[in-house]
């Protein structure tokens, strides 16, 4: 595609969702820069900035040019295969908090140590995926809404699962509005929904599997594959994201910066209360 400019930013855009940007994010953007920026990132819903040697406080700041961001301790600010957390399975696609009475506006992680080449995220968009969803399916969930859970393994889907607490459990329409946007979003993802309210658990099972195949097509992915010094900054609300297995391919390690008003601690404080170790 054909770079555009705005200021300092140069940025060319790729299929089916995404753009790559030029700037050395140590410099801050100014006023017109700023608004460019988080026009982008919910237009194309996936930013990828290469070459950027950044703090934690500088991640987080070009985080802040979408919206407000966790801080302080307040967010988990790195991703490692000795994280204790999140390991090195498989990652279930997902949206981090769609369970939470506030998913996370936005994420982004920067490569700082990492075997280049070797490991990547993959992204589905739902907003493309509602606008190509087949009329079956959409009159098959026209107003219905899905339970939505935290799950116990990030790694598999959580159909019939059941929620490790009732606090964390919430019902979410399988299509919402975006906040920011307007527009229409398959929400459902493997890894938190357990199933379709309202409909016998055989019919859930099966309307869920015909959602999934049509979100994870190949035709609605985009899989970045990591080189050290890049950042990427993504819509939480339309994206989902996972990970392939990356058993035994160290070092790998990435900063994190959440756009969010609440932490997963703040908002659910009642689950934290009964446990010894909170958790970000």
């Amino acid at each position: 595609m054909e770079r555009r400019r705005l200021g300092r930013l140069s940025w060319r855009t790729f299929e089916p969702f995404g753009a790559e940007i030029e700037h050395d994010f140590r410099e801050p953007l100014t006023a017109e820069e700023r608004a460019a920026f988080r026009n982008l990132l919910f237009e194309r819903r996936l930013l990828v900035m290469r070459g950027q040697t950044l703090s934690v406080a500088q991640q987080q700041d070009v985080a802040a040019y979408i919206g407000p961001v966790l801080r302080d301790g307040r967010g988990l600010e790195y991703i490692s295969h000795d994280d204790g957390i999140l390991n090195e399975t498989r990652l279930a696609y997902h949206s981090d908090l769609a369970f939470a009475p506030e998913p996370f506006t936005a994420l982004s992680l920067h490569a700082v140590d990492v075997v280049e080449g070797r490991t990547s995220t993959l992204f589905v968009d739902g907003v493309r995926a509602c606008a190509t969803l087949p009329e079956r399916l959409k009159a098959r969930i026209e107003g219905r809404d899905a339970v939505f859970i935290r799950p116990a393994r990030p790694d598999t889907r959580q159909i019939d699962c059941v929620a490790p607490s009732p606090l964390l459990q919430r019902a979410r329409e399988v299509v919402w509005t975006h906040p920011v946007t307007g527009e229409a979003v398959l929400y459902v993802n493997e890894s938190h929904v357990a199933a379709i309210e309202g409909l016998p658990a055989a019919e859930s099972r099966a309307l869920l599997e015909a959602l999934f195949d049509h979100i994870y097509d190949a035709s609605n992915t985009v899989e970045h594959t990591w080189r050290n010094g890049d950042l990427l900054l993504w819509d939480n609300l339309a994206l989902q994201h996972g990970r392939p297995d990356v058993t035994g391919i160290r070092p790998r390690r990435l900063q994190r910066a959440s756009v969010a008003e609440r932490s997963m601690v703040e908002q659910i404080p009642e689950f934290f209360a009964t446990r010894s170790v909170p958790e970000p």
